[in-house]
């Protein structure tokens, strides 16, 4: 885990609040909004000139948890099961193929 005890204390999640968003310490700013002023450009000092009410700590928070969410968020890809046409179609009778049903399948439109 990424981020820690402190961090729950600071990024809390109320379902009335900003649609149930991960915000900071109860206020309406979500975790969401400092990434995007991060990712505008904004220094720390910056958004806590535009928003006193926030600290670095706030700020470090918010990045711990988009890491953190991040993190659990990447799965490795699946590997596909390759099935072969023949063994789509065993069981099926051909009376029972339309080409209506499989127009690229049996060269229609």
């Amino acid at each position: 885990m990424l981020w820690g005890m402190n961090d729950r204390d600071i990024i809390t999640i109320e379902p009335g609040k900003r649609g149930g968003r991960p915000c900071i310490r109860g206020m309406r700013i979500s975790a969401y909004d400092i990434l995007s002023w991060l990712a505008a450009g904004m220094s720390n000092e910056q958004i806590i000139h535009d928003f006193p009410e926030l600290t670095v700590e706030d700020i470090r928070a918010a990045l711990a948890y988009a890491a953190d969410r991040e993190h659990h968020l990447v799965e490795p890809p699946r590997r596909r099961k390759k099935y072969r046409l023949g063994d789509l179609l065993r069981g099926i009778k051909p009376t029972q193929l339309h080409t209506e049903q499989f127009p690229d399948a049996m060269g229609g439109h």
